[in-house]
């Protein structure tokens, strides 16, 4: 035997609804779950998005119109994964509204070609999205990976152009940096969110004063300690950069945007503190390139030169005990100044050296000056005396022989 029965729904709000019927029979009983829906928002999205082939850190997105042909207000929230994003991430769209979207890829390694999906959440409905993105290698080059400064006197500046071209499609950003990889990147972040975490287990320790003083209590204190230190590693991990920083190199630009078929020139500056050999590592993380452009810096820091009018002073014989006294003339040969001092102490052969002055300075306008040498001798025979000066600025020992 079988029965009809009829249902009526008759609805007070636009709405889902829900509801279990239950029959019951002699030795049974059974439900039947009945269920109205309400309007629902239709959101137009197609099935595959391309985007066009991109280089390694440069982004690449594509703009779809998203129309929601539905009668209820579309609440929707996006999911996807690196290097793929969506702008907006999340949005309200209300009936019959269209709002632009963009779908983007930035990888960050050469993975040649990119696939995943992106889903687009609203309310209880999933609608998935195929996404892939083409990468490849950007044609840019530097000219040079070498630049020698050759002598440079100290305190002055060298200056030297190195090239970089960018024969790609693709507008690119750069920066120099400090270290060669990503990968040491991750280890000195690392090094630096350990000496954080220290000094935040150092400063929760400081609370009594300020408990005495009734400011903050010790659990406040360290809540605001925390969350110093999360928005300090947060910073530390999403933007710090090491950016290329020496006391002699210095490169400008430091960081800027290179645009297609440009052709950028940097300037490279040398400017040595001391007499003495330097160099360095430079290297450019430029988009569209897998690993960074390394740049090799040398030169040398060249002191004042000084020289005197003779190599030996032949005084030929002289009385014991009695003071001679004789004039040395020292010049500075070089293009920054120069102070030159007396070394006294002990002589080889017992005389007695006094240097009148001890120092003298010697600018690149008033290059030659004299010393008055006063020598003395209690010891018989013949001597062989060297007659010593340093140059302040580069600490070079010079010298004549008095004979």
């Amino acid at each position: 035997m079988a029965y009809n029965v009829r249902i009526t729904f008759k609805p007070a709000n636009v709405q889902d609804y829900f509801y279990k019927i239950t029959f019951v029979a002699e030795e049974e009983q059974f439900e039947v779950p009945v269920y109205a829906i309400g309007y629902r928002p239709i959101l137009n999205l197609p099935d595959v998005v391309a985007l066009k082939p991109t280089a390694i850190g440069v982004r690449m997105y594509k703009a779809l119109a998203l129309h929601n042909f539905g009668q209820a207000t579309a609440f929707f929230v996006t999911q996807c994964k690196p290097p793929f994003s969506v702008e907006p991430e999340r949005g309200v769209l209300k009936p019959h509204a269209t709002m632009e979207i963009k779908v983007i890829c930035t990888p960050n390694c050469l993975r040649g070609y990119l696939e995943d999906d992106i889903f687009f959440v609203c309310d209880d409905i999933r609608l998935k999205v195929k996404v892939s993105c083409e990468v490849v290698e950007a044609n840019i080059f530097m000219h040079d990976s070498k630049i020698s400064f050759g002598e440079v006197f100290m305190n002055l500046q060298k200056q030297e152009i190195v090239k970089i071209t960018n024969k790609s499609p693709y507008t690119v950003n750069f920066y120099w940096s400090l270290y060669r990889s990503n990968a040491i990147d991750a280890l000195e972040k690392n090094r630096l969110s350990g000496a954080m975490e220290g000094m935040t287990n150092l400063m929760r320790t400081r609370h009594t004063k300020l408990e005495f003083m009734n400011i903050i209590d010790a659990e406040g204190h360290n809540t605001v300690i925390e969350d110093q230190c999360k928005k300090a590693k947060q910073e530390l991990d999403e933007k710090w950069r090491f950016l290329y920083k020496n006391e002699v190199f210095t490169i400008i630009p430091n960081e800027g945007v290179l645009h297609p078929n440009q052709t950028l020139e940097f300037m490279v500056v040398f400017n040595p503190k001391i007499n003495d050999y330097y160099s360095s590592w430079a290297y450019l993380d430029i988009g569209g390139k897998p690993e960074r452009l390394p740049l090799a810096l040398s030169g040398v820091g060249k002191g004042p030169v000084v020289v005197f009018n003779t190599n030996t002073l032949n005084i030929s014989n002289v009385y014991m005990n009695a003071r001679h006294e004789y004039q040395i003339v020292v010049k500075n040969d070089s293009h920054i100044p120069a102070t030159v001092v007396f070394r006294g102490g002990k002589t080889e052969f017992g005389g007695d050296i006094e240097c009148v002055p001890t120092t003298r300075y010697l600018s690149h306008f008033d290059k030659c000056k004299s010393f008055v040498i006063k020598f003395s001798s209690s010891v018989q025979g013949q001597f062989v005396e060297k007659v010593q000066f340093t140059i302040e600025e580069s600490t070079e020992i010079i010298h004549f022989l008095l004979m």
